[in-house]
């Protein structure tokens, strides 16, 4: 399950990045990760509590207003039934007229109206939607906290929470728990816009990148090596002479990383050797030649912060005729073209290497725009439009490239959430694939990806099985099986701890149904495994947990339904998993499954070693 749960929450990313080739390269950056050279201050600037007057929610309600007019004249210019879908869908009437009235709406029109505007609805990504949407969310957060009545007791309590815990955050000695409590204190006066400066001195802090991935040189070339056997048309005019017949190409493609600390550059490489036959005609003469053609070509490509790119590619492809027989009526005229070739021989299979060397630099030229684009426009609809859709603003990506490896670093967290504290922990030894995941990864990905979603029985079976993951019995739909259902809280609908060789996982659904039943509770589920065999399996401690959380006693009605998510879950979150193996997915399909060499928990991150076998790489180089 913990596996499951993982590729849940960050499925989109690793699917985006491919955990193989397409990992190192198939996502456009952003912006460079710059290191937070700036150190810790010892001390958290003073707070004060600043009373949420009526003023403030006024002006937060006047904003939202704002960036409704300004979306209203962006749908309107974009024709009459397009507005009028996207005003249905929003509830437009219903949101202006929230947005003009002196009462704070009801927490159940909020509540519809957030599910509304942060849906993976392709659309809401646009600048104009995104405004709208932030603007909504700050008036809704504080028209929420209008209403409460313990707000200054809750914030000294916060305070207090982040004072303790800071010089622990700083030296890196926090517990799960603490890093914990701090985010959530953070969260709390982010939404009501208290402490600005502490706020920003925690936040400063926490911009370290919150998850890395590396590949090997060795593993992306043997992921992405290709035979190449193909027979072709040959057709071309050398010295005037009409040449054709066919030519058939043996050899492979593959790629080599480059030195790049910006960016992950990388060569496609073509080795392949080209036999062609053909048959020249130049009147009063027939030439029947054979040729032979040493491939060797090159297109260079990067990802940069403006996304993939190629230079243009070159080749190679010196070529060695032999002119089996000429063939012409008259005996004079034979003995003249035999001559007349045996002197222009190189200047004539300069010529048709000339040709050779343009036409497979514009193929390679052809082939890669079109893997580009596709490339690009991919991981724009699965990773960056979610995210913006959910987020404030696009994750911070960066790229680099040495000549054995090629890594990725992730940062992603809203305005109301935090990044690591420091960089990653190093691993020990070297592999084939690396991924390290900070806690904030789970969180602020999850979020993004999976807050409001709903979980239904048969979709979970799907999930499992696209993970390959067994599916336990109880969790297979069937005749005799109730149908069952979980939504994705929109807070924290999946967050980890990682500590000291133990990782606790936790999911939590916001409404639950099992048949005709139906439980709007805030629920959490949780399991806790620890590391053993030297990392290569996870034994659970405990039973799985089940928590109504906002309720402190429980009616027979849920004491019910709390046996029953305990019993589904505890299918799921599995006494032992075994990690010796990890399936390869993407482009590593092919090679099958990796060696899992390195599993580490600690202060916060999980660290994940991979290689790939070493019968399974003869065999790869010897099929090559």
């Amino acid at each position: 399950m913990l596996e499951f749960a993982a590729r849940m929450t960050l499925g989109a990313v690793l699917c985006s990045f491919g955990v193989g080739l397409s990992g190192a390269f198939a996502a456009p950056p952003s912006t460079v990760i710059q290191p937070n050279v700036a150190p810790a201050k010892s001390e958290l600037p003073a707070a004060q509590f600043a009373p949420l007057t009526p003023e403030v929610v006024t002006r937060a309600k006047q904003q939202w207003l704002v960036a409704l007019t300004r979306l209203d004249d962006y749908l309107l210019a974009s024709g009459p039934d397009n507005a009028a879908a996207w005003k249905e869908y929003l509830a437009w009437d219903a949101l202006t007229e929230a947005s003009r009235s002196d009462t704070a709406p009801a927490r159940e029109a909020l509540a519809d109206w957030t599910r509304r505007w942060t849906a993976d609805h392709t659309g809401l990504e646009q600048p104009q939607f995104r405004a709208a949407r932030l603007a909504f969310e700050q008036y809704a957060h504080l028209a929420a906290a209008a209403a409460e009545t313990d707000t200054a007791d809750t914030f000294a309590t916060h305070i207090e929470t982040l004072r303790l815990t800071w010089p622990k955050l700083v030296e890196q000695t926090a517990t799960a728990d603490e890093r914990f409590a701090a985010f959530a204190a953070m969260r709390w006066l982010a939404e009501r816009q208290q402490a600005p400066e502490l706020v920003a001195a925690v936040r400063q802090h926490f911009t370290q990148p919150n998850l890395t991935a590396a590949i090997s040189a060795r593993l992306a070339s043997l992921a992405m090596s290709e035979p190449i056997d193909k027979v072709e048309p040959l057709s071309d005019v050398i010295l005037g002479v009409c040449i054709n017949g066919t030519v058939h190409v043996r050899g492979h493609t593959t790629i080599a990383f480059c030195e790049d600390p910006t960016a992950a550059s990388f060569e496609v490489l073509i080795n392949a050797r080209a036999a062609s036959n053909s048959v020249g005609f130049k009147h009063p003469v027939t030439l029947y030649v054979t040729g032979m053609t040493a491939i060797e070509a090159h297109k260079p490509m990067r990802m940069t912060a403006h996304g993939m790119t190629g230079l243009p590619a070159w080749a190679c492809c010196p070529t060695n005729t032999s002119i089996n027989c000429i063939a012409t009526k008259r005996r004079i005229v034979e003995r003249i073209a035999w001559r007349q070739s045996a002197r222009q021989k190189s200047t004539a299979e300069a010529i048709g290497a000339q040709h050779a060397q343009v036409k497979t630099a514009e193929r390679m030229d052809d082939k890669a725009a079109r893997q580009i684009a596709e490339t690009n426009a991919q991981f724009q609809a699965n990773l960056i439009d979610p995210l913006l859709r959910r987020g404030d603003q696009r994750p911070e990506l960066h790229f680099n490239s040495r000549r054995d490896q090629a890594q990725m670093q992730l940062q992603f967290a809203r305005r109301d959430q935090l990044a690591a504290g420091a960089p990653p922990p190093e691993l020990s030894n070297e592999h084939d694939f690396a991924l390290r995941l900070h806690e904030s990864s789970i969180i602020n990905l999850g979020e993004a990806f999976l807050g409001g979603v709903e979980l239904n029985d048969k979709l979970a079976e799907q999930q499992l099985h696209d993970a390959q993951v067994n599916v336990p019995d109880e969790l297979k739909p069937g005749p005799d099986s109730e149908p069952w259902s979980m939504t994705y809280a929109r807070r924290l609908p999946i967050h980890a701890k990682f500590e000291a060789g133990q990782l606790k996982l936790a999911l939590r659904g916001e409404s639950f149904r099992r048949g005709d039943q139906s439980i709007p509770d805030l629920v959490e589920i949780t399991a806790t495994y620890r590391l053993t065999d030297s990392g290569r399996k996870l034994v659970r401690e405990g039973d799985v947990s089940v928590d109504f959380i906002e309720r402190a006693r429980l009616t027979s009605t849920l004491i019910g339904f709390k046996s029953f998510l305990r019993r589904k879950f505890s299918a799921l979150f599995v006494d032992e998993m075994s990690l010796g193996r990890l399936p390869a997915m993407g482009s590593l399909a092919k090679l099958g499954e990796l060696d899992v060499s390195e599993l580490r928990a600690e202060n916060g991150w999980l660290l994940i070693g991979a290689r790939l076998a070493t019968a399974q790489t003869n065999a790869m180089t010897t099929a090559e």
